[in-house]
């Protein structure tokens, strides 16, 4: 396969099951580093950037609940 991502990351929220696991490893096949976002299945997360990394790919998991904007940091203040 053409590596088309080299050299990018991509960023996949619900990266650790379904759609998002499918996703997150065709991006890596593409070439792209990818960030494997999960919320609660940590398991499932890790199996995802095991699968990449066995593929000769990059990824690292990250846990966070991004439906809960109480547990999300606001955005930044743009600078004037």
């Amino acid at each position: 396969m053409v590596q088309r991502l080299a050299g990018r990351t991509a960023l996949v929220t619900g990266g650790s099951r379904g759609v998002g696991r499918a996703v997150a490893l065709r991006l890596a096949a593409e070439g792209a580093v990818v960030a494997v976002h999960y919320r609660r299945d940590e398991q499932a997360a890790a199996e995802v950037v095991a699968a990449i990394e066995e593929g000769g790919g990059k990824a690292r998991a990250y846990a966070a609940p991004l439906d809960d904007p109480a547990a999300s940091s606001p955005p930044p203040t743009p600078a004037t």
